[in-house]
């Protein structure tokens, strides 16, 4: 299935709340034998803070004699500001953006980390490849909190929101998941109610995860995949979105 197309926009009240984009690939015993100074020299202009943490892997459905925990650490590189999050691990790379702005600065600090990665380590392919957009609707701060939701997202996503019949207030969560297929790859959309336990507020959540389990060679054709995922998730968000909605968000040409 294939999200009817939209032109470009650029929303001066973004509703990304995180993006995130991770590329596995084999695991690199050289990674994990030593900490990545020269990675850390390659990416240290434009993501100079590091932090390291563990993490620990478990087997399931392994005899507990065999089931050996798996530990292993986590670089975190940021950049002064913390908007950007480069993340290395001895079987992935990841970049995850807090403040998401437009998807060429996205890539450019992928790239860096990408051809950093390359240039440092012995990779041989990316074995899965995805990113992920939330998107977060808060209706308060978009001065529509009158607004029904129904006049705010398409019908088919709301579930019982969308029924007259039913009282709103009473409901607390509402959530769906659909994997749809690509031309290559899938998309998992999470779309659905929200608490927000620090402000009391409802809000709705619009959550595009994009993969590909396919063996991917070389950056090029990882760059091509992901901007093409990056124009199917403008699609997409556009596609559960109605018009006021779009206009609250002050859409400006790129």
């Amino acid at each position: 299935m294939n999200f009817p197309d939209v032109d470009r926009v650029i929303y001066e009240r973004n509703p990304l709340a995180e993006v995130v984009c991770q590329l596995r690939f084999p695991r690199s015993f050289e990674i994990d034998k030593s900490v990545p100074a020269d990675f850390q020299k390659g990416v240290s202009e434009k993501f100079p803070l590091i932090e390291a943490r563990e993490t620990t892997t478990f087997s399931v459905g392994v005899a507990a004699d065999d089931a050996a925990p798996v530990r292993r650490t986590i670089y975190d590189f940021a950049t002064k500001d913390r908007d950007y999050t480069l993340s290395l691990c001895s079987n992935f790379i990841a970049l995850r953006a807090a403040n998401y702005r437009c998807w060429e600065e996205f890539y450019s600090l992928l790239e860096i980390g990408t051809k950093t990665l390359r240039s440092t380590y012995a990779i041989p392919f990316y074995s899965r490849l995805g990113i992920r957009y939330v998107n977060l609707i808060n209706r308060e701060e978009l001065g529509l909190a009158d607004t029904p939701w129904v006049e705010l997202i398409r019908p088919s996503a709301l579930g019982l929101l969308g029924d007259h019949d039913v009282p709103h207030g009473s409901i607390a969560e509402q959530g769906a998941m659909t994997v749809i297929k690509l031309e290559t790859g899938r998309v998992a959309i999470r779309n659905g109610i929200n608490f927000d336990d620090r402000t009391g507020n409802k809000n709705f959540v619009i959550d595009s995860d994009f993969f590909c389990e396919d063996q991917i060679e070389g950056d090029e054709d990882a760059c091509k995949l992901l901007s093409r995922y990056n124009g199917y998730a403008r699609n997409a968000f556009r596609w559960f979105i109605e018009e006021p909605l779009h206009g609250a968000l002050g859409p400006t040409a790129p």
